[in-house]
């Protein structure tokens, strides 16, 4: 299963347990693709930076 991207564009803070459920499968995925361009807003989304840290720290932390 290391082989699989997942793209995923929901919100962290509109889908918390879906996101946290990726974060914790993030070891066996090949990349998770976020979008954090389309919401609205002119400046970084803390909300998107938080879950790619996330992401990458679970993936460091399994390798």
């Amino acid at each position: 299963m290391s082989q699989l991207p997942v793209p995923y564009y929901e919100h962290p803070t509109v889908r918390p347990v879906e996101w946290a459920a990726i974060v914790a499968a993030a070891p066996r995925l090949y990349a998770v693709i976020l979008n954090p361009a389309n919401g609205p807003g002119e400046a970084p989304d803390r909300a998107f930076a938080e879950v790619a840290a996330q992401l990458r720290a679970a993936r460091t932390a399994h390798s």
